[in-house]
């Protein structure tokens, strides 16, 4: 199942239970999903397969941690697994930033980060000067892939938007770090579960379908 994945990498806003300034839940934090849209909650990270859309591992931090160093906890329980044949790890402009780049290099991954300009004067990657340490860390073969590379993050997008269904939208009916996690551990496993069936469902119509294309040729 994993023989033709790559990964991708992307975290989700999770709303803390309780929208009373003063019922609060006390282990979430403060975060920005966007400049200006602030939330109280928690992120949950995952890291899902392109072509199997199931996860390989996930975790729950406050929100008012940097999404780039949550990412280093994912980054730890990749270490311990098997990868497979994955060769790339597709990011949003979030987690671009040099610990990404590096530890996803330490792991023998490609890093398909989007590029974040934040106020940088150079908008575009494609524009980046040789010399920018991001082009350094890739390399002309690891850029090439990075461009070919970053639209599978779609896959993980999907992966979220089962997660998102199965909890009913983005608050979790919990309160606390350690309950968070579980009831988000919980999802994360009923979501694996629908997304193994669809696959099936998937390769199994294909399969089906190739096999009355022979028969008609």
């Amino acid at each position: 199942m994993f023989d033709e994945d790559e990964l991708a990498l992307d975290a989700t806003d999770i709303l803390s239970n309780g929208r009373n300034k003063h019922n609060l839940d006390p282990d979430a934090g403060y975060g920005y999903k966007t400049d200006k849209e602030r939330f109280h909650g928690y992120w949950a990270y995952f890291v899902s397969g392109t072509t199997s859309e199931i996860a390989r591992s996930s975790w729950v931090l406050p929100a008012n941690i940097h999404q780039s160093n949550g990412a280093m906890i994912l980054f730890n329980h990749l270490e311990k697994r098997d990868l497979c044949s994955a060769s790339v790890m597709t990011m949003d402009g979030a987690f671009d930033d040099k610990k990404c780049y590096s530890r996803n290099i330490e792991l023998g991954l490609i890093p398909a980060i989007s590029y974040n300009p934040k106020k940088a004067k150079i908008k575009h990657f494609n524009y980046l000067r040789k010399s920018n340490w991001r082009k350094i860390a890739l390399g002309r073969e690891g850029v090439r892939i990075r461009n070919l590379s970053r639209t599978k993050r779609s896959s993980v997008e999907r992966y979220q938007s089962t997660f998102k269904d199965i909890l009913k939208g983005r608050v979790v009916p919990v309160r606390g770090l350690k309950k968070v996690r579980k009831y988000i551990l919980f999802t994360c496993i009923l979501s694996q579960l629908i997304g193994k069936v669809n696959w099936i469902k998937i390769h199994k119509r294909n399969r089906f379908s190739s096999l009355k294309l022979n028969k008609f040729i």
